[in-house]
């Protein structure tokens, strides 16, 4: 019973200067700038608000309601779009049937400002496209892809990977490494 007693003295005395090195670091917030939206009952967006209308609204954290000191509206944030590709033999034929409406859908969102990129996923995670504002090199490059998948480059080889798809590969890494890359972009009339 004592030498037990002495080993958990021991221990503990061999423990304190590890939880005296734990670091813990608070700070306190006063102003966060946030980018939001606001719906009306049916779930339409309502794009016309004013400083006058911030009282129509409200910001909640954790079910607290926060002030808003400073108010700003904006239509035209630039938009950072990623497109993965599943580019296993499977689907082959769905990613031919579908490059028309991949077309039209980036002819209608894109801006001059906004950037797509493409990433293809099978047994490589490979870059299609880098980011760009035109929506024709998107699609030629899914194009290409499908006819000489080594000219792409290849992101974050995995030689553990035996087959099979690389879905959470391709969104961990279109996360992490591309759209992350991104600077933030504001319309706070702070900056």
């Amino acid at each position: 019973m004592r030498r037990r007693t002495l080993l958990q003295f021991v221990c503990c005395l061999l423990s304190a200067p590890l939880l005296a090195q734990t670091a813990v670091f608070h700070a306190e917030t006063h102003l966060v700038t946030l980018t939001f939206s606001v719906h009306d009952s049916s779930g339409s967006l309502v794009s016309n608000l004013t400083k006058l209308d911030q009282n129509s609204f409200s910001i909640e954290e954790d079910g607290v309601p926060q002030s808003v000191r400073f108010f700003s509206t904006t239509s035209s944030l630039p938009l950072a779009l990623g497109l993965l590709i599943d580019a296993s033999p499977s689907q082959d034929k769905f990613v031919r049937q579908h490059l028309r409406d991949v077309r039209y859908f980036l002819d209608i969102i894109l801006q001059p400002r906004d950037r797509v990129f493409a990433l293809g996923f099978g047994d490589h995670l490979r870059v299609i496209s880098d980011f760009t504002s035109d929506s024709g090199a998107i699609v030629r490059g899914i194009q290409s892809y499908g006819k000489n998948d080594s000219a792409f480059p290849e992101l974050d080889p995995d030689p553990t990977r035996d087959g099979g798809t690389a879905l959470n590969d391709a969104v961990v890494t279109a996360v992490s490494e591309k759209l992350s890359a991104i600077p933030a972009q504001s319309s706070d009339p702070l900056h």
